[in-house]
């Protein structure tokens, strides 16, 4: 099942809803051909205090009580935590932010700059990380791009140790809770264009463009948006400019505990 990203920005929107009634994945035909069983997953497995979970379903079923907003509306002392510890996550709702987050990060080191430029050609605008990627040994980073090797996903959190002409060391914890040094070198997207074809009754695709740079962004702080699937003991949450439906819900569900959440805003 291929699902497009920002379908509603692309060429391939009236392609797409020739043969789709949704962009949702319960939009597939195999979902009016098979009968699929229903299972229920009822355990929560990133927290473990009742309270706050009850507190986040009320959330996501948009059933808040007045006592929830007292509770969360009082987490508001950033002293509390440390906010420059290393697995401290700053998750905010917009990029402008959080790149101005991270750039204020990144000066604070006091280890030298390095820039790496992208290789880019043809058509592609839409960049996946900065086209010009200013690192400093020390900086916290996330990678945008998951590993043919498995040794990272796209999403997971790592520092920097070492910066090199071509490859760049990075610590980054392995499934089994270790700190391990990984080396990475520069990977590359394509930029496809999609058509359909009515002889052939099929989708012909065409890549139009490339991006070649090293698959890593700065991440003190992140978005909602890349904060979905991840995991943090300790999290500064800056949502009061929220504009989705569940923006709220996944950004305070990230942290573990009521005692590692902070809200900015």
């Amino acid at each position: 099942i291929i699902i497009f990203n920002n379908l509603f920005f692309t060429n391939e929107f009236n392609i797409f809803f020739k043969f789709y009634k949704s962009e949702f994945f319960f939009g597939a035909k195999v979902f009016e051909k098979m009968h699929l069983p229903q299972i229920e997953l009822k355990k929560v497995y990133r927290q473990s205090d009742e309270h706050f979970i009850n507190i986040l379903n009320r959330i996501r079923d948009n059933k808040v009580k007045y006592e929830d907003l007292i509770t969360l509306n009082s987490l508001d002392d950033v002293n509390s935590i440390d906010n420059d510890s290393d697995n401290t996550m700053i998750i905010s709702t917009t990029n402008r932010k959080v790149e101005e987050i991270n750039n204020r990060k990144l000066q604070e080191l006091n280890t030298p700059c390095q820039v790496y430029n992208a290789t880019v050609s043809g058509k592609f605008t839409d960049f996946p990380t900065n086209k010009n990627l200013r690192l400093k040994v020390g900086a916290q980073i996330m990678f945008v791009k998951n590993d043919r090797d498995h040794r990272y996903y796209n999403g997971k959190i790592g520092v920097i140790t070492e910066l090199y002409e071509d490859s760049i060391d990075i610590e980054i914890e392995n499934g089994y809770g270790e700190i391990e040094e990984i080396n990475i070198s520069k990977d590359i997207w394509h930029n496809t264009e999609y058509e359909y074809d009515n002889k052939t009754k099929s989708i012909k695709t065409t890549v139009v463009g490339s991006f070649c740079q090293f698959p890593i962004k700065l991440a003190w702080a992140i978005t909602v948006h890349k904060s979905q699937g991840l995991t943090f003991d300790k999290v500064i949450a800056d949502l009061g400019y929220s504009f989705a439906c569940g923006q709220v819900y996944v950004a305070l569900s990230r942290c573990t505990s009521l005692n590692g959440l902070i809200m900015k805003t």
